[in-house]
């Protein structure tokens, strides 16, 4: 590696989508940096359904050889998702094999397997942009402990989600397809959720090792209101929408809609959690981010290895 850079990689991000990156690169005897502003003890925490499908997780252990979730990682089995229009007892059911996961306790799981395979991790260091030289971006800069300071590496990963801070930072000549440095409302939701423990006479539900997305007049598609299985005497309650369908308070429409299956006094809130989450770019633009670094990562595999 040429002294003029510290890593291989930069992955600014350390949710499932950077710290899977950051495996399967390290796997390779790559160098790899992961930059995170959140405290070491809460990266993969999400707001989130938190239901993961089984064959995507296959795919997943197949190709990078990260085990499935096991034990206190999984709040439930998943073995069907249905959806339902304006009431429950609307809802069509199909078979949808998966897992109900905890997302921090995984998260942190997949943080410790790339640490063990030697990658950096920068925690409570929000990126705040680009190194730009010569046509290429050769590295971020940060601030830790309120000091800035810069990394660089020969690729960098945005895996910041809907923060988008690379994105943001791009220069012009740098977008393709129509892509542009800020975020559209239609690729930005706001979300809300909860988990609650029921009332013991409750807490049997009906919702066991099932998924319920539910669409409303009152929130049409793609906006929707989720009850997900959280194991017995426990549910994951979220609602989100499209942030250019501006349909009100988030909390509040859960607390409605939530109560047409429970009263107030029959559940506890265990968590609370309000995000800005991000929906994928085109098809297009994913094949042309990952064409390129496929083509980067072979070239270097076959340098390293004559």
């Amino acid at each position: 590696m040429s002294s003029n850079f510290d890593f291989d990689v930069i992955i600014v991000g350390g949710g499932p989508a950077g710290v899977s990156s950051a495996i399967s690169i390290a796997k390779n005897g790559f160098k790899v940096v992961i930059i995170d502003k959140k405290k070491r003890n809460d990266i993969g925490e999400k707001t989130c359904g938190d239901a993961i499908d089984k064959a995507a997780l296959m795919r997943v252990k197949d190709k990078i050889g990260i085990e499935l979730p096991f034990e206190n990682e999984i709040s439930d089995v998943i073995s069907k998702m249905s959806i339902a229009a304006n009431d429950i007892d609307t809802k069509v059911s199909l078979d949808a094999p998966g897992y109900q996961i905890k997302r921090l306790e995984y998260g942190q799981r997949l943080l410790k397997e790339a640490f063990d395979l030697g990658v950096v991790i920068i925690p409570n260091s929000p990126v705040r942009g680009i190194i730009y030289e010569n046509g290429y971006i050769n590295g971020v800069t940060y601030y830790e402990n309120s000091i800035k300071k810069e990394l660089r590496a020969k690729f960098t990963i945005d895996a910041s989600g809907a923060y988008a801070v690379i994105r943001k930072s791009l220069p012009d000549e740098l977008l393709v397809d129509g892509m542009t440095k800020s975020l559209s409302d239609d690729q930005v939701w706001p979300t809300y959720r909860e988990i609650i423990k029921l009332r013991d006479d409750k807490k049997s539900h009906n919702f066991k090792e099932e998924i319920v997305l539910m669409f409303d007049d009152d929130y049409p598609p793609p906006g929707y209101f989720w009850i997900f299985t959280e194991g017995e005497g426990y549910l994951n309650i979220g609602i989100g929408w499209e942030k250019t369908q501006n349909l009100g308070k988030l909390k509040d429409k859960l607390r409605f809609e939530l109560g047409k299956y429970y009263k107030r006094e029959d559940y506890e809130i265990i968590k609370t959690f309000i995000h800005m989450s991000i929906v994928p770019m085109s098809v297009k633009k994913l094949w042309f981010a990952d064409k390129k670094f496929k083509k980067w990562f072979d070239n270097e595999s076959r340098r390293q290895s004559t």
